[in-house]
């Protein structure tokens, strides 16, 4: 897989089946890519993950990837994480007991 870039143009090049994805923008590509490659839409993965934190609390990001059954690439699922701690839909604090860094749902103030 050829990956080609500069600041507002990304190109995909896959040898093996053929095709090209030309998107704008890095956002774009990871979208394509999660969709393209895993089968799941970044919308899914984002109410999956909301789904398995209010019925655990919080996990530790290892704990997230097993309920997930995530076998892709991680720096998706972190990107996605980060975007939902960005956003303040969840909350990425440290669990002293167990010495890990967790994620849970935000709760209301």
């Amino acid at each position: 897989m050829a990956l080609s870039s500069s600041r507002s143009f990304v190109a995909i090049d896959n040898q093996y089946t053929n095709t090209r994805i030309t998107l704008l923008g890095l956002k774009g590509v990871l979208r394509s890519i999660v969709e393209g490659f895993w089968g799941v839409s970044e919308e899914d993965l984002r109410s999956r993950i909301l789904s398995i934190l209010s019925k655990r609390g919080s996990l530790s990001f290892e704990e997230l990837l097993a309920e997930l059954g995530w076998s892709g690439d991680l720096r998706v699922l972190r990107r996605v994480l980060a975007d939902m701690v960005r956003e303040g839909i969840i909350v990425k604090e440290p669990d002293y007991s167990r010495r890990k860094i967790v994620y849970r749902i935000r709760r209301a103030d």
